[in-house]
């Protein structure tokens, strides 16, 4: 999640951000493009795939901050996390929650450590998170880790029942967070169970005991403990990532997985058609089963070629090598999905908006063109573009990686990305634990000034009042 901060990033300053904020125009059009993926790939027509823009008038434009908006501290890679969570996680996540900046905590549980047997569920970690933010009245953002992070005992069933495959994770830290690893040619290798195996395509129903109905009976769990809590914020849609799900991508290296002759490409059978499908099947599950969900969106959903990290891989190919599929056709599957997700969304709940966010605050809404003007517009895709062709149809929200640790960015640099983060209509900021508090259980001094300052912005007008904007 976290890649390098764009060097543009220290040049726009608080003032500048309220500056051309305060010159933004109706000018400013809305862009929207929905493209069906068998105009690209070449594969049938994904069912329930293409979607018919919102009409405006139908949308109810978000004015104003939510109640809810705000700096959430992220335990994604934390204490909070491990396999053994220690009361020393806890302590420290009421500290932060105490923090009057915080406006509550972001928490990815992995499904293995909370299913710890079949049917069996350990909600200690889950409980007490729900009750520190109670407390301390915060607020939660909920998310349940599937993909390498299924328990070991679903992975390792029947493989007639619930196939699995193994692969070379695209990013290496992944290897680290999968159930099911070891080494094979040198290589680090995970176990996934295929998650488009035991559903129909008319995407309504799963065979019984397929990894997709045992997908259905965990969320269900969840939705029965959690979704009636009164500081629920929202729940991230998990889909069928080659990661914990979080995230609209499908992110294997390609090349390295045939080089360890893991016999990857028949048993994991990959398609973007049946990816499409999955993810809106994931959707509707969610959406059937809580108020207020979100996702994470991503520019590649279908590359399967990732080569970065390996060194048998020249510097010149480390970078996104696609394989599998094109941009345009990737382009066309992230749109198939995100576009999905709100058309439902806002078809069943009158209008309002769910939440799109992206993994990458600290860099990508930097590139989302020259603000306050009608070059705004991101110049190439990536996923900051597939969050700007939504941004009067959807509840913006980022995520960025450990900032301190992007070539050590200074408080000034926290303060910019939190500017950008803000001017793009951000709500929800999920900001990593080593840039809330350092291992002496102490704030992180240098961001402190940012985060109060932030915090403070979040209330009120939005930067852009789209309905203004719109004539509403």
């Amino acid at each position: 999640m976290g890649v390098k901060m764009v060097e543009k990033l220290t040049t726009l300053t608080a003032t500048s951000v309220n500056v051309v904020v305060a010159l933004l125009t109706s000018a400013f059009a809305e862009y929207f493009e929905h493209t069906d993926i068998s105009a690209y790939s070449g594969i049938e027509p994904v069912r329930r795939t293409v979607v018919k823009p919102v009409a405006p008038q139908t949308v109810e434009h978000v004015s104003v901050y939510s109640s809810d908006a705000g700096i959430y501290y992220s335990t994604y890679g934390g204490l909070l996390q491990k396999p053994s969570v220690e009361e020393a996680a806890f302590n420290q996540l009421s500290r932060v929650l105490s923090y009057p900046y915080i406006q509550g905590v972001a928490h990815y549980q992995n499904w293995s450590t909370w299913e710890i047997a079949n049917g069996t569920y350990n909600w200690t970690v889950m409980d007490r998170i729900f009750q520190a933010a109670s407390d301390s009245r915060k607020s939660v953002i909920l998310g349940l880790q599937m993909g390498v992070s299924a328990p070991e005992w679903l992975i390792g069933r029947d493989a007639a029942i619930v196939p699995t495959a193994s692969f070379v994770h695209a990013n290496p830290g992944w290897f680290g967070l999968s159930t099911v690893q070891r080494f094979v040619r040198g290589y680090h290798v995970s176990d996934m169970a295929v998650p488009w195996a035991g559903h129909s395509s008319a995407n309504t129903t799963c065979t019984f005991q397929s990894y997709e109905w045992y997908v259905e009976r965990a969320v269900t769990a969840l939705a029965e403990r959690y979704s009636k809590r009164n500081n629920l914020a929202y729940v991230n849609v998990c889909g069928p990532s080659a990661s914990g799900g979080v995230e609209a991508n499908f992110n294997v290296n390609y090349r390295a997985s045939r080089l360890a002759n893991i016999d990857y490409d028949t048993k994991m059978n990959y398609t973007l058609e049946k990816y499409v499908r999955t993810w809106q099947r994931r959707i509707d599950l969610y959406m059937r089963l809580f108020t207020r969900i979100g996702m994470a969106v991503h520019d590649k959903p279908g590359s399967q070629g990732y080569d970065a990290g390996y060194p048998d891989v020249s510097t010149s190919r480390r970078s996104s090598v696609v394989v599998s599929y094109t941009v345009q056709q990737q382009l066309a599957a992230a749109r198939a999905i995100r576009d999905y997700m709100i058309a439902q969304y806002t078809a069943k709940h009158n209008g309002s908006m769910p939440i799109i966010r992206c993994c990458g605050g600290n860099n990508r809404t930097a590139q989302w063109g020259v603000p306050g003007t009608t070059r705004d517009k991101p110049p190439t895709f990536n996923y900051s573009l597939l969050m700007w062709e939504v941004r009067q149809r959807a509840i913006i929200g980022f995520e960025p990686g450990v900032v301190q640790l992007l070539q050590n960015v200074s408080s000034q640099g926290m303060q910019t990305m939190l500017d950008i983060d803000l001017y793009y209509n951000g709500q929800y900021l999920e900001i990593k634990r080593p840039d809330i508090i350092n291992n002496t259980n102490f704030p992180e001094d240098r961001y402190v000034s940012s985060f109060q300052n932030t915090s403070a912005r979040m209330t009120g007008p939005l930067p852009w009042n789209y309905s203004q904007r719109m004539g509403h």
